[in-house]
């Protein structure tokens, strides 16, 4: 839902390069917020934060580039869903 309102606004401000800025601003946003849950929730800002955001930035613009061409939502939901039990099972084996 954030990229289709990014690519809204983008639009409506006359962007050119739509589809790729659309993508890597939401891409943006999506790590700004996990820097910003961080802050709030007082969690320590290690490495292995670094790796998440990082992680979280390229999954986010891989989805979002599927997302922008095929406009199918549930693919998304279903990358996404993999993608947390992925790290779910490897933060868990880390343990």
């Amino acid at each position: 839902m954030m990229q289709s309102f990014v690519y809204g606004m983008l639009k409506i401000s006359g962007v050119s390069w739509l589809d790729l800025y659309t993508v890597i601003v939401t891409g943006f946003i999506w790590c700004l917020c996990i820097v910003i849950q961080t802050i709030l929730f007082k969690e320590k800002f290690d490495d292995d934060m670094i790796y998440d955001i990082l992680a979280s930035m390229v999954f986010s613009l891989g989805i979002g580039y599927v997302y922008q061409k095929t406009g199918l939502i549930i693919i998304s939901m279903i990358a996404h869903f993999c993608e947390r039990v992925l790290s779910c099972v490897i933060f868990s084996k880390k343990a």
